[in-house]
């Protein structure tokens, strides 16, 4: 079997896999197109807050070092850093490393609110387009890779904050994000103020290698690129997905193997651009599955979803456009069917070449911010915590919490009575 027909083989079991993620991934039903996901307030000890490290949040003062400093202390430890609602003035690129300078994973930043607690890139700061640079950029815990790349980025999560990349920043990207195996984007707006909707990119996935990860509840106002993501390996997951008044395109996939839901675009530029960047072997790589989604406000002589690499769609709706997919150079004008593919699909059994089609159903989710009905497992102490766990869900609270520690557990835990929640 030659190296093309392994990808092409690849391909398929991806899009198999990715319809399949699709139908059953949990999701929150509260989109930040309509409404924030909220308020989140944590027990002290359960986070890291940023205004004890010196971080003002009042807009005015530069908290660059007081953030990074927080970051340095608790990048690489299974924590989770917490910004009060606020807008905390930045100037240079908050980077994943550690003390030492070292590259490392195993951080997660929350905010208290999407809609209030916000990162904002100082005017006039990142203005070279040539030589774009983040706002912040999560990493591999290699060390030793100069742009902290990787497929070691474990535990990388951004929640419930904006990242602003102010105006006359031609250069910015929001969110440089890498993430591997247990790594979320939830509940994340990033936005240029810029009058022109200037900068590069919203989110950039283009480090080696991203994925797998998940991307839920993002909006992105602004920049060249919404999302722009790379490399062959691994897999990004995006559902409730909002981009908005991108200059060159909303969402790139070059190579990578995307599984879309619920994408709304409100663009003139094309919606969607998959397409193969590895030319080394006899066919395309990638993979873009998008389904349930809106392609609106399109310019006539534009496409909505453009495409050279492979791609699977359902149930997408597009307006504006002069076409709906340019596949290879040739334009489809609708779907007539609901979906569409790029290659055949295939079936044992014969019938119509088209996908199960099987349903989404929205996950319920759960946040409670009385801290009354949280209770704490309490501070490992070394030898065997599980008495002390199965107390703490055995309390009558709704919300268990593990503050930051490693805990040894010798017999089966039973999550039971009131229990709604957990939390690491």
């Amino acid at each position: 079997m030659s190296r093309g027909q392994n990808f092409r083989v690849i391909g398929y079991f991806c899009l198999l896999l990715a319809v399949t993620v699709l139908a059953i991934i949990s999701c929150s039903p509260n989109l930040l197109a309509e409404d924030s996901a909220g308020s989140k307030v944590f027990p002290a000890d359960a986070v890291f807050n940023v205004r004890s490290y010196g971080a003002q949040g009042n807009g005015q003062t530069d908290d660059t070092a007081a953030i990074q400093k927080a970051i340095q202390e608790n990048v690489g430890k299974l924590r989770i850093l917490f910004f009060p609602q606020g807008t905390y003035l930045v100037s240079d690129t908050l980077t994943w490393r550690d003390a030492d300078g070292h590259w490392q994973c195993w951080l997660s930043l929350q905010g208290e609110n999407a809609e209030t607690t916000v990162l904002r890139l100082k005017d006039a700061t990142f203005t070279d387009p040539n030589r774009p640079r983040p706002v912040l950029m999560t990493a591999n815990q290699n060390p030793f890779d100069a742009e902290g790349g990787g497929n070691q980025a474990f535990g990388n999560s951004i929640c419930d904050l904006t990242v602003d990349v102010g105006a006359a920043n031609p250069g910015a990207i929001g969110i440089d994000y890498l993430a591997n195996n247990k790594g979320t984007m939830e509940n994340v707006i990033v936005r240029s103020s810029d009058p022109e909707r200037a900068g590069r990119t919203g989110v950039a996935m283009c480090r080696p290698w991203p994925g797998p990860c998940f991307l839920k509840n993002v909006r992105v106002e602004g920049f060249d690129y919404g999302i722009d993501a790379a490399y062959s390996q691994i897999s990004i997951t995006l559902e409730h997905i909002v981009l908005n008044h991108q200059r060159v395109c909303g969402l790139r996939n070059a190579d990578n193997c995307l599984a879309i839901r619920d994408l709304r675009s409100d663009n003139k530029v094309p919606a969607v651009i998959s397409r193969s960047a590895d030319s080394n072997h006899d066919g395309p790589a990638g993979l873009t599955v998008l389904v349930d989604s809106k392609l609106l406000g399109g310019a006539p002589d534009a496409v909505a979803v453009e495409n050279s690499a492979h791609l699977f769609i359902r149930n997408v709706a597009t307006g504006g456009y002069g076409a709906a997919i340019r596949d290879r150079g040739q334009n489809i004008a609708s779907v007539a069917s609901g979906e569409y593919a790029s290659q055949l699909i295939r079936g044992k059994f014969g019938g119509p070449a088209l996908s199960l089609n099987l349903p989404v159903v929205e996950t319920p989710t759960y946040w409670d911010n009385d801290l009354s009905h949280w209770k704490s497992v309490g501070q490992p102490d070394g030898i065997d915590d599980t008495a002390r766990i199965q107390a703490a869900l055995d309390s009558g609270a709704s919300t268990v919490y593990f503050p930051p520690g490693r805990y040894h557990i010798a017999d089966t835990l039973r999550i039971r009575g009131r229990v709604r929640h957990l939390i690491g």
